[in-house]
Parts: C-alpha cells; sequence; structure tokens
C-alpha cells in the first residue's frame, strides 16, 4: 500500500514538473506587425516644409521597411499622397544613407496631370496651400500620417511677375513689327499692301502659344507638357498659311487681277474683305479662330497647362480654314498683267467714235 502510494506521488511530480518546464521553453511571440507612419515631411534641399513643381520633399516614415517589404510582396511602387489624393507617376526614391525616410520629385507630366488638377483649379486664388502628406501603394490607400501640415507653392510670385512683364514686351513688340513692316501683309510692291489674313491667324496662334508656355513655365517653374491640340492648332495655321501663299503665286504667275494689289482699307476690313466686299468665309474663320483663342487662354489661366481640346473642335476649326482656302481660289478674276481693263470709247451716229468736246480752260 505504501509502494502504491510512493509511487502515485512521484507521477503527479513527474507530470507537474514536465508542465513547468513546457510553460518556460515556450516564449511568449513579439512578432507583432508594426504599421508604417508619416512622421515628418521637410523640402529635400532644406528643413523647410514649403516645395512646390520641380522640387523635391523628404518624407519620412517610421517603420519604413514593413511599407517597402509589402511593395515588394505585392510587386507594387510606393506612391506621394497629397490630401489623400493618390499622385499618379510620383514614385519614392530612396536613399542609401537614410532607411526611414523616402524622396519625392514634384512634378506634372501626362501622366500626373489629372491628379494635379485637383489643386491647380483657379490658382491665381490660392499662390500656396496647406496639405497633408502621406504615402502609400500604387492602387492602394495611403499609410497614416502624423507629420504637420506641409505648404504646397502653386504660383511663384516672382517669377509671375516677371512673365507678366516679358509677355507685355513681346505683345509690344510684335505691335511695332505688325504695324511698320510687311509680317502680316500681302507680298505686293505697294508701299501700304493690305493685311492678309492667313498670315495674321498664324500670328495669332503663335503669339498665344509662345505666350502661354512661358507663363506656365515661370509661374510654376516647370516646362509644360506640349498637348497634341497645340501642334493640331499651329499646323493648321501654317498650313493655311502656305495655301494661300500658293494660291496668290499662282494668281500672280497666271497674271490675275488681284484685289491684294490694292492699299490697305485697315486691319479688320482686310482681313475680312476681298475684291467684293466683306464674305462669309474670311468672317466666320476670324470668329472661330478668336473664340478658340478665347478658350486656349481661359484654360491655360485656369488651370497652369496647355489646353487639351475635343477632337471636334480642332475638327471644326480645319473645316473653317479649309472654306476659307477652297473659297480663295476663285477670288480674284483674270485680267491683263494685274491692270484692270480699259473700257471702250463712247461711239457717236453711225458707230463712229464721238469727237470729245473739249473742256473750258482752267476747268
Amino acid at each position: 500500500m505504501l509502494l502504491k502510494r510512493t509511487l502515485s506521488l512521484l507521477s503527479f511530480a513527474f507530470i507537474v514538473s514536465a508542465n513547468a518546464q513546457d510553460t518556460s521553453i515556450t516564449p511568449v511571440s513579439n512578432n507583432i506587425f508594426l504599421e508604417p507612419v508619416v512622421k515628418k515631411v521637410t523640402a529635400f534641399k532644406d528643413t523647410n516644409s514649403t516645395a512646390g513643381l520641380g522640387e523635391y520633399i523628404k518624407v519620412y516614415v517610421a517603420n519604413l521597411d514593413t511599407l517597402v517589404q509589402k511593395a515588394k510582396t505585392d510587386d507594387k511602387r510606393i506612391i506621394l499622397f497629397i490630401n489623400n489624393v493618390p499622385m499618379r507617376g510620383i514614385y519614392a526614391e530612396y536613399l542609401p544613407e537614410c532607411d526611414d525616410a523616402v524622396i519625392f520629385l514634384l512634378s506634372r507630366d501626362t501622366v500626373s496631370s489629372a491628379s494635379w488638377k485637383i489643386f491647380y483649379a483657379y490658382p491665381m486664388k490660392n499662390y500656396s496651400i496647406p496639405v497633408k502628406i502621406s504615402v502609400g501603394l500604387e492602387g492602394g490607400k495611403c499609410i497614416k500620417s502624423d507629420a504637420k501640415p506641409f505648404t504646397l507653392i502653386l504660383v511663384q510670385i516672382g517669377m509671375l511677375i516677371g512673365s507678366v512683364i516679358g509677355i507685355v514686351i513681346l505683345l509690344l513688340a510684335f505691335y511695332f513689327l505688325a504695324r511698320y513692316s510687311d509680317i502680316l501683309r500681302d507680298e505686293t510692291t505697294n508701299i501700304n499692301a493690305s493685311y492678309s489674313l492667313s498670315r495674321s491667324q498664324l500670328a495669332f496662334w503663335t503669339i498665344i502659344i509662345v505666350c502661354s508656355y512661358v507663363f506656365i513655365w515661370a509661374v510654376t517653374g516647370e516646362l509644360p507638357h506640349i498637348t497634341g491640340s497645340t501642334l493640331i492648332l499651329l499646323a493648321i495655321g501654317i498650313g493655311t498659311t502656305a495655301s494661300a501663299s500658293i494660291i496668290d503665286s499662282s494668281d500672280e504667275k497666271n497674271k490675275m487681277t488681284r484685289h491684294q494689289n490694292g492699299t490697305s482699307g485697315g486691319f479688320i476690313m482686310d482681313i475680312l474683305s476681298d475684291a467684293s466686299g466683306v464674305n462669309i468665309q474670311r468672317f466666320q474663320l476670324v470668329v472661330w479662330t478668336v473664340v478658340l483663342g478665347l478658350f486656349f487662354i481661359r484654360s491655360v489661366f485656369i488651370s497652369l497647362e496647355m489646353p487639351q481640346f475635343d477632337d471636334t473642335l480642332l475638327t471644326l476649326m480645319g473645316i473653317s480654314n479649309g472654306t476659307y482656302v477652297g473659297l480663295k481660289i476663285p477670288e480674284n478674276k483674270s485680267g491683263g498683267g494685274g491692270q484692270a481693263p480699259t473700257p471702250a470709247p463712247p461711239t457717236g451716229g453711225g458707230g463712229q467714235p464721238a469727237t470729245p468736246t473739249p473742256a473750258p480752260a482752267g476747268s
């Protein structure tokens, strides 16, 4: 009996000892997921919390390695978020000497342009705005940000003033050039030749595009993207001017009586009129050019980017120019060496030329 009790006590002691050993060798797991959090945002070149297009910003992220590992696992890139808006095309760049921060270049191209439109709607109302900066995986949500608000510079004030002064000087120079030279006039031997509609339209689009390009670059500090609409409008103007020049050269070669050989009746009347007066094909071309030009300028001023027009609108502009070129061909009638025909002398009785009555002396 005693032996049986002794064996029972030894068995109980062994079980308790085994359980104690198991508890001691099973550690509590400390493998807790560390969430990445944005802690601070500064300009890359200094510690200021302001930056604009064309500049780098530095984003400090706690537990950055967790986000980097997830990006590698999901085969995605880390992008910038501004006010929770994903800035597509603006990717993180890593610093070898810094394992808790990434940098981003604030750039606006064809990929990120749609995202920037949210912030560049009427930029002249707010030259700079406070924004919340964060990061995240492309196609996903941004991570938590505890960073202080960052100031995003939309308009460079000094460059804005400089660009306006430069544009005014350019417009004044072009005005005097157009007024006192033949840059916009028809090719004739007259000193005061009439103004050419096709040349005026080409100059119109050239001035608008150049001024818009300089204005956007000066204000944002970044060279703007040239859109397809910009190239098409300039190409239409060049094509119209070339076609009109070919028609005029043909008229000269065929000794046509050209209305362009007359003297100027003023800029507006010259571009709207042919030999028979103001005509509809010239009028509609002028109207559509001015309307589309105003749309172009408004778009540049509002969004600070070169506009992209609808294909239908560009087709309409092409038809308008084509109509003008097509109806320009019969504008000039055939004659003798560009001189008006000499009227036949009046006849008297019997079909004989009438003898002119001499005018009184002194009349």
